[in-house]
This record gives C-alpha cells, structure tokens and sequence, in this order.
C-alpha cells in the first residue's frame, strides 16, 4: 500500500517535480560563477562597382566579400550577489525536500493507524456476525419459547429482544466504521482498493 501511495499521490508527484525545479535552479545559479564568452562571426557580401566613378576608380578591395570574426568575455565579479543566488536556490530545493519528507510521513503515520483499525474493526465485526449475533438471536428464540409455555414473564423476553437489537446495532455500527476506516484508506493510497485483496468483509 505504500509503494502505491507513494506513486499514486499527487502530492508526492508535485513534491518531486518542485525538488527537480530547485535542483535545475541550483545548476542555474552555479553556473553564474563560470565567465560568459561571446564570439560573433559576420559575413558581408560586396558586389563590384558597376557605375562610372566606380569603374574609372575602384574602390580597394572592390568586390571583396568581408568575414569578420569578435569576441567578448564577461567576468563574473560580484561575488556575494551570486552566492546569494546560489543559497536561495538551495534553500528551494532543501524546502521542496522536507515537504516531499513531510508528505510521506503522513503517509505512513495514515497508513499505520488505518491498518489498526481497520484489523481492530474486522475482528469487532466478525466476532458480532459470527458469535455474539447468534448467541442473541438463540437467546430470544429459547426467550420465545419459554414465554409461550408460561415459564418466562414478558419483561424476561423484552430484555432478550433488547439484547438482540443491541447487538444488531453494534454489528452496524461496527459494518460502518470499517467501510469508513476502507474509504479513509483508500484516499491515503489514492485509488480504490480491490475487493479481492482481503480488504473487505
């Protein structure tokens, strides 16, 4: 159930896309130490004078097409502004981490108490369908019957009445609770849980 809340989870899923983002910042701000270098190449093409003046007098280099190579570096000097940078980014990322931490710990703190109660609820239900269910219903039919040969007063029989639905009750109630305690778990998980698995009565 875990592996499954785990992958499920939107939370977890946003969890890490916000530690993946922090990390990709904290590359960005490092690399802020690293000095730019700029190089530029320009080709320019020249065609020949064609006019008079041109051709009684060219021009030098008349025709010549022209490549041009540049460069520029920049230095990255103000230290403590990039430091800076770089702190804020790894305070992202460690603040993306304690919340990924903190949802999974929910997570497990969710699952370890459902799976007591759940356990806890079963057994509760089982233990009134099975024994204590019968045992109410025998009591009323032997009630029943003693108080049709005149051995039981009719106070005898409504008290064993009441004891049947007492524990009509308590197997609804406990029915009611573990479907909740299901539901619960099934949102901790974040899919429905099969039938088949042994999750349900």
């Amino acid at each position: 159930l875990r592996t499954r809340a785990l992958a499920l989870r939107p939370e977890i899923a946003q969890a890490d896309s916000e530690i993946a983002r922090a990390g990709t910042l904290v590359d960005l701000a490092l690399k802020e130490y690293k000095p730019d270098i700029t190089v530029a190449a320009t080709y320019t093409r020249v065609g020949l004078r064609s006019d008079p003046a041109g051709i009684a007098s060219p021009p030098p280099d008349n025709g010549k097409d022209v490549f041009a190579i540049s460069a520029s570096i920049n230095l990255p000097i103000k230290r403590g502004k990039l430091r800076a940078g770089v702190d804020e980014a790894e305070e992202g990322r460690t603040t993306a981490a304690e919340g990924r931490r903190s949802v999974v710990t929910d997570i497990d703190r969710s699952l370890g108490e459902l799976s007591e109660r759940i356990t806890l609820t079963f057994r509760q239900l089982r233990l009134f369908e099975r024994v204590l269910g019968l045992q109410a219903d025998q009591s009323l039919r032997s009630a029943q019957a003693a108080y049709a040969s005149g051995s039981l007063s009719s106070l005898d029989l409504l008290d064993a009445e009441r004891v049947l639905l007492d524990v009509r009750t308590a197997t609804e109630r406990a029915r009611a609770d573990y479907a909740i305690a299901i539901a619960r778990l099934e949102g901790v998980v974040g899919e429905p849980l099969s039938v088949s698995g042994g999750l349900q009565p």
